[in-house]
């Protein structure tokens, strides 16, 4: 599994434009889900496709320091809280081209709350997991199975993420 860790992704003043507009934000609906089966359990989901932040300022930053041309095809946050865990999914099953870029804004979080993203790598069972550090991003090849963990019990926020699915553009 090729899965590359960001960490610190955003500066001081873009990172808490995040957290206002997604852990803070006021345009949540409970209509997300892991796979198109309409007896997934659902989770809490937040269209951004149309919002400038994440399009003119996070995007064209993800295809700088990733050093790769992608296009956007669609941007979203995920939240979950306690007893919503996604399900073991891949974003995209055909083709090498499309990649995930997972961002978790959370302006804190506490390992007892777990919340983990985890990747399963099918060929040899093996399982790798992400702490959804504060402001940190994890980029890996969309065919890659993958789950966003519920938080526990203990937790009283939002576990959000921010998925960026793009495709890598063609020279």
């Amino acid at each position: 599994m090729d899965i590359k860790l960001y960490n610190d992704f955003l500066n001081l003043e873009q990172w808490q434009y995040a957290v206002k507009q997604t852990v803070q934000g006021k345009t949540w609906e409970f209509s997300g889900f892991s796979i198109t089966d309409k007896n997934e359990p659902k989770f809490w989901h937040m269209d951004l496709d149309n919002d400038a932040f994440f399009i003119n300022t996070v995007f064209p930053k993800i295809c700088d320091v990733t050093g790769k041309n992608f296009t956007l095809e669609r941007v979203y946050a995920n939240g979950q809280t306690h007893g919503l865990s996604g399900s073991l999914h891949q974003d995209q099953i055909d083709g090498d081209n499309y990649y995930t870029f997972l961002y978790y804004p959370g302006p804190f979080w506490d390992p007892t709350w777990g919340g983990y993203t985890v990747f399963h790598n099918p060929a040899d069972d093996t399982i790798y997991s992400q702490y959804p550090t504060p402001n940190s991003a994890v980029l890996f090849n969309s065919k890659t199975f993958h789950a966003g963990l519920e938080p526990t019990r203990h937790c009283t926020d939002l576990r959000v993420t921010v998925a960026f699915k793009m495709k890598l553009a063609t020279q």
